[in-house]
């Protein structure tokens, strides 16, 4: 089923495609495009995939982007060989039904590739710095449904990457913040008397816990489209 979004930007009137099964879209008349030539310009927040489309009409390099409703972050590219596509001084950002894959190593669950390192501790700088070297950046489990398909994956307490920020709980990639009413902490929890960092507490949720301990890894990225 498709919707279609209208948005009036400064300068254009962006129109977004959106279909239920598909998180990249692009405005070039062949879509295959994005599968070859292409470069990532940026990552930020986004709000909505309409967002990013605002976003990517107002950026001369932009083309392509993906949206992440989990982690609700844009990734914006710029495609060579982009004929663009334009409808009656419109750019039409048409969603991109495609192969979604995971490189190897990680695990799809839902919108996400998933690296779950419980090979090694690390403290949780370390563990955002590895996630950075892997390509994606320490998970951010937003709502129930991405916990439980997280819980389902890991084996034991993992870091992921919120943390204590001028005293909110932030998700550092994204920047949302977590709420200290959110479902998701475990009951009684946060205290702030064990540390900074968020930790999945495995066989409950999360907790908050000592940045400085040392814990598996739960990495996290953008499913990769052909």
């Amino acid at each position: 089923m498709l919707y279609i979004v209208y948005c009036i930007a400064i300068i254009h009137f962006v129109s977004l495609v959106l279909a239920n099964h598909a998180k990249k879209y692009t405005n070039c008349v062949h879509g295959g495009t994005l599968a070859v030539h292409q470069t990532s310009l940026l990552h930020r927040s986004c709000l909505s995939a309409t967002h990013g489309a605002i976003f990517c009409a107002e950026n001369a390099d932009c083309n392509a982007f993906s949206y992440n409703y989990l982690s609700e972050v844009c990734v914006f590219y710029r495609s060579i060989n982009c004929q663009l596509n334009g409808e009656n001084g419109k750019t039409t950002f048409t969603n991109v039904t495609g192969f979604v894959y995971c490189p190897s190593g990680w695990i799809m669950l839902g919108n996400s590739c998933y690296f779950y390192e419980n090979t090694r501790k690390l403290d949780w700088d370390d563990a955002m710095e590895y996630c950075t070297s892997q390509g994606g950046y320490l998970g951010e489990v937003t709502d129930e449904a991405e916990f439980q398909l997280v819980d389902s994956l890991i084996t034991g307490d993992v870091f992921i990457g919120c943390r204590l920020n001028n005293g909110n709980w932030q998700w550092i990639t994204s920047g949302r913040e977590l709420l200290l009413y959110d479902t998701l902490w475990t009951p009684g929890e946060p205290n702030r008397s064990e540390g900074d960092c968020v930790q999945i507490w495995k066989g409950t949720k999360l907790d908050d816990d000592s940045c400085h301990l040392l814990k598996n890894v739960l990495c996290e990225k953008a499913v990769l489209f052909l």
